[in-house]
């Protein structure tokens, strides 16, 4: 878009002053009649818009403007948010376009009313008028204003933005004279989110990096946020001090990742040197105390991070990383690295295992450690790629990943050359499945051609047998401009992921969309206070004060904010949040059931731009009054049970620490045969009358059968397993695992079935 605000004042013609009257309390009019009327009049202009900011969610009744000169025809066009653009790029109309009718020649006001509301959930839309009979004009006052918003001269939000012939788009700084009339179903927001950052006793300087890890760094049962090159210890109820000088650490890193180098189950911090950065990569070890010892690496430049996440890569046991480095920065920056952990406070680089014969660099603008898959093994995502796609690398276990992007990454979703934001994997639909959050990026001209510009929800679907997930589009995403990114969570506990999209545009804002019963989503901004937030460019929902509701952190105008989130619990809002710490913490799964539901949640460790989660995931629960079961699968493949966990807690699980050492008398004494066929039996026994279930559980926490649920006296007993599911039906080829809980017992071991 281009500018030329001077040449159009220019054409403007005075005309007689008319007086203003009384308006209803919910019509909105942006002009003054003070000082007079104006038109334009300039050949070149083909649409005139009146741009309209609403303070909340609205329905548009009707629209009264202003025309002047002849008598004459015009068609009156209602548009919405049009992508959050300054002007109407995208003309697309809300209802069909109104031909009026201007009867005689001077002012005469038309009013177009629309038979049915339209509801606007955005923060503007727009009246725009075109086709106008020559000697028909649209009123303009004649007052100055100065841009609501502003990032530069071709992105400015006044009032008025008018077409041109060829194609662009100019400002106008007065008003048209247009009035709309609307009713909102809601003025007044509960702001559910509410901007905190003043009590958490964080500074409000600008960021420079706008790099968040969040991690329990001196393991006290918290969240403590590093940013910046910063560690801010959180004294349990979401207020922060800077303890960076105390702790150790010094400098001002491109990128700040907490990660466990040495398996001493102490976060470790380490700084990655910006490009201009004379000093090497330097590790801090957590002595344990609140104090770090500084160990310098001989790490390959990396320069400009645009992106890193961590994941055991080749199963040794150590914590590997990967540095992004986004195409932009193709000129300053030899490229991504792929960088796997010695064991020696070191890393190697393996760049090469993602580098063809034909590729010598890799860009991407976001990745994500994630086992897509479910087989416990951590796959790559690249999103917009240096090769103008988005890339999946299946990883096999042993530190080699194979490019499955053309089998895997099929469709209009990931083929989205110049469509760079960060995205976000979650199971929102309760399969047991991991589905994909890819908004999108691109310019509003473009979009406009586009068929799907704002990206989509990408359902994955259960695998066939030793198969991937078939990954399919579920829902498309509106487009908005200035998108950079999107982070699933369940802000409201309803058992339901929601999701977030960030903005890269200080004049856009952010967007929450929660999901509903059937599994669709609705605008939710207002309602929790997020209308006109500008977070971005990514975030983190995480819960930091411990009370089961996940906050906000993010950036706005380039500063951190805090936003607590506030609303009421209550029987509907159930939760559970469970905070891993072991050796394979990062990439495990979280299996759990209640009333009848199945929960899936992955400990990924970085992700988009620049942020880092903590080890801990969280289960909305909805009225929920008991949870059935709960498995965790470690990174390195060992499952345990969880017993024991409440609703609305945080539990703590360590792993190898979640199995009582009191087995209250009860044990497993054989499963045999064990693998079998047709029949498993399980013997067990108990030294007191006691309650006793014992179930049989896929791997991944989903019950299958139940062998026994009742009171028994103390003794040794023997159950059978036939291979049936509770259903009556065979149950497939694998592995499962049998539970027995008993008392103070809560006792697991695997079977194997063959056929």
């Amino acid at each position: 878009m281009t500018r030329s605000v001077a040449a159009i004042a220019t054409a403007f013609i005075a005309v007689q002053v008319i007086a203003a009257q009384a308006q209803a309390p919910d019509t909105l009019r942006p002009y003054t009649a003070k000082g007079g009327w104006a038109y334009y009049n300039d050949p070149r202009i083909m649409t005139q818009a009146a741009r309209f900011d609403l303070p909340a969610p609205a329905a548009i009744e009707e629209v009264t403007l202003v025309l002047g000169g002849k008598a004459g025809k015009a068609t009156v066009h209602l548009y919405g948010a049009e992508a959050g653009a300054p002007a109407p790029l995208l003309a697309r109309d809300l209802v069909e376009p109104v031909v009026v009718t201007k009867s005689h020649g001077g002012m005469e006001p038309i009013t177009v009313t629309f038979h049915r509301a339209v509801q606007c959930e955005s923060t503007q839309f727009f009246i725009a008028v075109d086709h106008l009979t020559p000697g028909v004009t649209l009123l303009s006052d004649t007052r100055q204003r100065t841009p609501v918003c502003m990032n530069a001269a071709d992105d400015a939000y006044y009032a008025q933005a008018l077409g041109m012939i060829d194609g662009t788009w100019q400002w106008g700084r007065c008003a048209y004279a247009v009035d709309a009339v609307v009713r909102y179903p809601q003025r007044v927001s509960p702001k559910y989110f509410a901007d905190a950052t003043p009590d958490a006793m964080l500074p409000d300087t600008a960021s420079r990096n706008m790099n968040i890890a969040l991690a329990d760094i001196d393991g006290n049962g918290t969240i403590d946020l590093v940013i910046d090159g910063h560690l801010y210890r959180n004294d349990g109820a979401a207020h922060f001090a800077d303890v960076t000088a105390a702790a150790g650490l010094a400098g001002d890193p491109a990128a700040n990742i907490v990660l466990d180098v040495n398996n001493d189950l102490r976060p470790d911090i380490l700084f990655l040197p910006a490009a201009t950065d004379t000093t090497s990569a330097t590790l801090y070890l957590n002595n344990g105390d609140g104090t770090f010892t500084p160990h310098a690496l001989a790490l390959p430049p990396v320069g400009y991070p645009s992106t890193y996440t961590i994941a055991d890569v080749n199963g040794d046991g150590y914590l590997d990383l990967f540095v992004g480095v986004s195409s932009r920065d193709r000129t300053r920056s030899a490229g991504s690295r792929l960088l796997l952990n010695n064991g020696a406070l070191g890393f190697t680089d393996s760049t090469h295992m993602l580098l063809g014969d034909a590729r010598t660099s890799l860009y991407c603008d976001a990745a994500q450690f994630v086992d897509y898959n479910g087989d416990g093994i951590p796959d790559l995502h690249l999103v917009a790629s240096d090769a103008g796609r988005d890339e999946l690398w299946e990883g096999r276990g042993n530190g080699s990943l194979a490019d499955v992007t053309a089998r895997v990454f099929t469709g209009q979703p990931f083929q989205s050359a110049g469509k760079s934001v960060a995205t976000s994997w979650a199971d929102y639909d309760n399969d047991g499945v991991l589905d994909l959050l890819r908004p999108a990026l691109m310019p509003v001209r473009a979009a406009a051609a586009a068929s799907q510009p704002g990206g989509s929800i990408v359902r994955g679907n259960a695998p066939a047998a030793g198969g991937a997930p078939n990954l399919v589009e579920a829902e498309p995403i509106e487009f908005r401009a200035g998108r950079s990114s999107g982070i699933w969570g369940d802000v409201d506990n309803d058992g339901r992921l929601d999701f977030l999209l960030a903005t890269s545009s200080g004049c856009r804002y952010a967007e929450l969309y929660t999901q509903n019963s059937a599994g669709h989503f609705a605008a939710a901004s207002f309602q929790y206070g997020l209308f006109r937030t500008a977070a971005g460019p990514d975030a983190i929902l995480a819960d930091l004060d411990n009370d089961g509701h996940l906050d906000l952190v993010t950036f706005v105008g380039g500063h951190l904010r805090i936003y607590r989130n506030t609303i009421p619990s209550g029987p509907q809002a159930g939760y559970v949040e469970i905070d891993l710490a072991g050796q394979h913490a990062v990439g495990a799964r979280v299996t759990l059931w209640a009333d009848g539901v199945r929960y899936t949640r992955d400990v990924t460790c970085g992700r988009g731009s620049l942020v880092q989660e903590p080890a801990r995931v969280q289960f909305g629960l909805g009225s929920a009054h008991v949870i059935d079961s709960a498995f965790v699968r470690w990174g390195n493949g060992s499952v345990e049970a969880l017993k024991d966990l409440a609703i609305d807690h945080v539990a703590a699980v360590h792993e190898g620490g979640t199995h009582s050492p009191d087995n209250g008398g009860a044990s497993i004494v054989a499963a045999s045969p064990n693998p079998f066929s047709t029949s498993l039996r399980i013997n067990y026994r108990h030294d007191a009358r006691e309650r006793v279930t014992l179930g049989i559980y896929t791997m991944d926490g989903a019950p299958v059968a139940t062998l026994v649920d009742g009171t028994e006296d103390a003794g040794e007993y023997t159950a059978t397993w036939n291979g049936l599911n509770a259903q009556n039906e065979m149950a497939p080829q694998g592995a499962y695992m049998y539970r027995l809980r008993c008392g103070g017992a809560d006792l697991t071991g695997k079977a194997v079935l063959v056929r």
